[in-house]
């Protein structure tokens, strides 16, 4: 079965996702600054950041499996006792972002499904929303699926 979404990416980069996967491809899962650890999903508590699983930071399904295994039911971020805070998107977390104070923060709240965007200035941790809305995401994805649907047929 195909990947929906990146029929999707396909259909966005055109001729250049050949390009496009070579260039993401040499990427690192985590982007660490003085006043923060930036991934796209989550870490592993009491595991250095330069050691984590790759399929944990990056939130694929393997990742949540494993997380599901050590944590059980409980989100990860509630748990993290780091140092450093996370910012961390992913998993639609709410209107509003899930945050541990200078733990965690989780700053996905849903603007690929018309909520809001949220974006977090450092090194304050000052909180920005803008809302998303309907009829961009809408266009998106009638734009998007409807051709990775006509191909599946």
């Amino acid at each position: 079965m195909r990947n929906p979404g990146q029929e999707i990416v396909k259909l966005q980069f055109g001729d250049s996702y050949d390009e496009f996967l070579e260039w993401i491809s040499h990427l690192p899962y985590y982007h660490e600054i003085e006043s923060a650890i930036l991934v796209h999903a989550a870490v592993e508590d009491g595991i250095p950041i330069e050691k984590q699983r790759e399929e944990v930071l990056c939130g694929c399904t393997a990742g949540e499996k494993h997380l599901a295994k050590h944590y059980g039911d409980t989100f990860w971020s509630q748990l993290y006792t780091g140092v450093k805070p996370v910012i961390f998107g992913h998993r639609v977390v709410g209107d509003n972002p899930l945050i541990v104070p200078q733990k965690t923060y989780g700053i996905d709240t849903g603007a690929c499904h018309g909520g809001t965007l949220t974006a977090i200035i450092l090194p304050s941790f000052e909180i920005v929303q803008v809302q998303a809305g309907e009829l961009p995401t809408l266009m998106l994805r009638i734009q998007c699926r409807l051709p990775v649907q006509q191909k599946a047929q």
